[in-house]
């Protein structure tokens, strides 16, 4: 009799376990989801983010630091400009005249300067 309540509950346990899946599923891709659109981020919106929150403001510079590593001339740019939080407010100062602009956009052009 023991085993057989044993059983019941192990079944309960994972048809309870299996039930809350899709939920923690949906709770990890709205997660990833914006890091994923970060280069497509309007700078309009990136200026809020940016303002609102430390992470936001790391993400953000991680995509920044994530293109210098891939840009080819990568190499041929040297000392503070090479430096991500003196780029990144470069990057923010573009954004603040060019809102629409998305901001993969505005790292490119501050990037190449």
């Amino acid at each position: 009799m023991r085993e057989a309540q044993t059983t019941i509950d192990m079944v309960k346990r994972r048809a309870f376990a299996l039930a809350l899946l899709p939920v923690a599923l949906g709770a990890c891709t709205a997660v990833a989801a914006p890091q994923a659109a970060v280069g497509d981020t309007s700078c309009d919106v990136a200026l809020d983010y940016v303002a609102t929150s430390p992470t936001f403001d790391a993400q953000f510079a991680a995509f920044l630091d994530g293109y210098l590593a891939g840009e080819k001339a990568a190499s041929a740019r040297e000392g503070a400009d090479r430096d991500v939080a003196a780029l990144m407010a470069k990057v923010i100062d573009y954004c603040k005249v060019q809102r629409n602009a998305d901001f993969k956009s505005a790292v490119a052009a501050v990037a190449k300067d």
